[in-house]
This record gives structure tokens, sequence and C-alpha cells, in this order.
């Protein structure tokens, strides 16, 4: 059997916005954890916020370089063609990614 020592493992890959399915409630903690200077009362009160303002909390904490990024990487992921015109501006394309992401996150149940 292998030595599986601390030096050995992998290391814990960090999770960003560009690796994250924003339609999971734990991911979209810990990217709210990763980006803010939240205190504990800040993240309970994230967490007992509806799914909705969750989501427009972590988007609102990201660059829309990085929101239109994700939109792209999103729309891929669930088998969405991305429309060009949902990332002319920073604005559309934000309302874009939480429009797909809300209506994935609703069938999910």
């Amino acid at each position: 059997m292998a030595d599986v020592t601390p030096e050995k493992q992998k290391p814990k890959k960090l999770l960003t916005i560009f690796n994250a399915d924003l339609w999971d409630t734990s991911h979209l903690f810990e990217l709210y954890s990763n980006k803010s200077d939240a205190n504990k009362e800040d993240k309970s009160d994230f967490i007992s916020a509806p799914f909705e303002a969750q989501l427009t909390d972590v988007l609102s904490l990201h660059t829309p370089s990085e929101v239109k990024c994700a939109y792209t990487k999103t729309c891929f992921h669930l088998g969405i063609p991305p429309d060009p015109d949902d990332i002319e501006t920073p604005r559309k394309a934000n309302a874009a990614l939480k429009e797909i992401v809300l209506d994935y996150h609703s069938r999910q149940g």
C-alpha cells in the first residue's frame, strides 16, 4: 500500500467562479468566504439568505470579466449555446448568468 503522507497528497484546489457550480449553495458559500471580508455574523446572514440573494452577493464580488467568463463556462457546462448579446455589457452578463443559474437551480429542486 502506498504511503499517503501530507507531503504526497494533492493540494486542495481553490474554488473560483471559473470552476464552481453556481447552483450549489456550498459552492456559493465558499466563493463568498474566499472573496469577501465577511465576519461570522455576515457568513451566518449569507447562509440564511434565499438562494437568489446568495447568488447576487457572490456575483457582485466578481469583476465583469469574471462574470462574462463564468457565463460562457456555465452555458457550455449546461449545454446551452451562449449568446454574444448576453455579454455585451456587464449588467447584461450578470443578468444572463443569474437567469440560467436560477433556472437550473429551480429545476434541481
